[in-house]
């Protein structure tokens, strides 16, 4: 029976980034359930697809499988001296990635929902992934702590749909500098990449290594070289309880800046589309006003020609000999001279 959680969350408030719960306390050479917490992924869309780039020095990982998902585990072959024997059976590869990929839109990750995701894993003995400036790498020493980095592809879609269409990198593995300065858990925001979910371990008393031609029993080994078990183990463990909470409070406070920042240059855009409207309505005023002006002399000879054509039907009416010899200027009566000296008169039509 799947332990996947999806709870109903508001996003205010909400940390808005992908982390291993709990992320401290793992022992090399020992077993170790933690969770990936997957938040909301691109604003206004949902996660179809995730893809766990499990670090190297991690023997197993076996991942529950969320309701209504499919889940593929990708291995790669272990190097001679990293196979182990599970039950009396020789185990000869290890997890690379572990692939999340939703069957149906329906049950995507919305927006407004946490998912939590358990996996139970196997930690190693042998750590040499050493992470690198570019964020390459999985294994370093970041807070004073042996670190494993789980790098995670968080990819979204749009509603009704797995066509994937955004993606955030959840992949900025870091390591303390040569001073010993630890960086942010948030990378730059010029890197391109997220902050990276990780996993604190210690080397404890389970593992049986070849230490210059003995075999020893504890420790790991930590880029070739051997470190020697913790000898109080509780004391680690609150240690990286500790530094887990402060980075924890530390990035959540960051990202709540950088959602006021992100919230306060969408309210200045906001404010300059406003002011746009604005000014574009007092033009629309002030084209309004000519345009009533225009209508109104308009309206005004409109009424005049009316008035003429009004007075010259009436004119017609009641005059219409006047009115024809006003329209044509011809006279309606004329004279002229006959043959014989006649004097003849001529009535012209009424054209009426």
């Amino acid at each position: 029976m799947t332990r996947l959680l999806v709870l109903a969350l508001s996003v205010i408030g909400v940390s808005a980034h992908v982390s291993m719960v709990p992320n401290y306390g793992g022992e090399s050479g020992g077993y170790m359930y933690s969770a990936i917490k997957v938040p909301h992924g691109e604003k206004g869309m949902h996660t179809t697809r995730m893809v766990v780039h499990v670090p190297r020095g991690v023997l197993s990982a076996r991942p529950e499988v969320p309701s209504g998902w499919n889940v593929t585990v990708i291995n790669y072959d272990l190097a001679e001296e990293d196979r182990y024997l599970s039950h009396g059976n020789p185990v000869t590869t290890a997890p690379d990635q572990i692939i999340f990929q939703a069957e149906t839109p329906a049950a995507a990750l919305y927006t407004d929902h946490l998912m939590l995701i358990g996996l139970q894993l196997k930690i190693g003995c042998s750590f040499r992934d050493q992470v690198t400036s570019d964020y390459s790498g999985s294994n370093s020493i970041w807070q004073g702590q042996y670190t494993l980095w789980f790098k995670v592809e968080q990819h979204s879609s749009y509603d009704n749909s797995l066509l994937v269409e955004k993606s955030s990198l959840w992949t900025g593995a870091l390591l303390d500098g040569e001073d010993g300065s630890s960086p942010s858990w948030n990378p730059p925001h010029g890197a391109g990449v997220k902050a990276c979910p990780y996993i604190f371990i210690y080397p404890g008393g389970r593992c049986s290594i070849d230490h210059s031609g003995e075999s020893v029993v504890g420790g790991l080994t930590w880029m070739g070289n051997y470190i020697d078990p913790v000898e109080n183990q509780k004391e680690v463990k609150h240690e990286q309880h500790v530094i887990e909470l402060a980075t924890e409070a530390a990035l959540t406070a960051q990202e709540n800046l950088d959602e006021l920042y992100a919230e306060e240059h969408e309210l200045a855009a906001m404010e300059l589309t406003v002011a746009a409207l604005t000014a574009r309505i007092d033009s629309l005023e002030d084209d309004k006003d000519n345009l009533l002006l225009l209508a109104v002399v308009a309206v005004a000879l409109s009424a005049a020609l009316a008035g003429v054509f009004v007075g010259l039907c009436c004119f017609r009416v009641t005059a219409k000999s006047s009115f024809a010899r006003v329209i044509s200027a011809v006279p309606l009566v004329s004279e002229y001279q006959a043959k014989g000296g006649v004097t003849m008169t001529s009535v012209t039509a009424d054209r009426a």
